[in-house]
């Protein structure tokens, strides 16, 4: 019974290694503090397994995979970054949660939740917010031709979401606009 105790710890942590989440890409060949930190992190690896999940998705839909491809190495090199930072399994959890969202929003591979119309300013011009149950929580700020995608802030009441040098803060059916360097705008949901 003895000899038993002995061997059960090192069952249990070659169990343990063995159920670990492996990245969609092979840890044999992982260079780098940050591609290392995600080979030894279930949960970073099922992150980069999720990510290979969306970016194929985004693939299918694409007319334009260099492009695509050109902004995933582009990622990389961001995520990669991450070893700079104090607390770098963060980093890249926070990487690969903004770029999952990102593609997901490019490419309409989710639906909003909700769509909301604002009639904003003087003038009265109409804006379109789409939010998305993202991960983090994010809206697509659209007007005429320009698409902005703006991402979830805490806020102790109401809603804050940053982006793209622009700023949407919204309670109740009103909402303030603020781009960067120009005043804000004042907005009312349009029924």
């Amino acid at each position: 019974m003895q000899n038993f105790r002995t061997k059960l710890p090192l069952l249990a942590l070659s169990v343990s290694t063995w159920a670990i989440a492996q990245p969609a890409f092979d840890c044999e060949q992982a260079q780098g503090q940050v591609e290392h930190a995600i080979c030894a992190s279930e949960t970073l690896s099922e992150l980069d397994q999720q990510l290979a999940l969306v970016y194929q998705q985004a693939v299918d839909k694409t007319t334009d995979e260099a492009h695509l491809k050109a902004m995933q190495r582009g990622f990389i090199k961001g995520r990669n970054d991450c070893w700079k930072s104090e607390s770098m399994n963060e980093c890249i959890a926070q990487q690969y949660a903004l770029r999952m969202t990102e593609l997901q929003l490019q490419y309409q591979l989710i639906s909003p939740l909700q769509e909301v119309r604002y009639r904003c300013g003087e003038q009265q011009q109409m804006v379109n917010v789409a939010f998305y149950g993202t991960e983090p929580a994010s809206l697509v700020l659209s007007q005429d031709d320009m698409e902005l995608w703006l991402y979830s802030q805490p806020v102790a009441s109401g809603m804050h979401y940053t982006g793209q040098n622009i700023d949407f803060r919204g309670k109740g059916d009103a909402a303030v606009i603020t781009h960067f360097d120009q005043p804000p705008v004042d907005c009312v949901v349009s029924r």
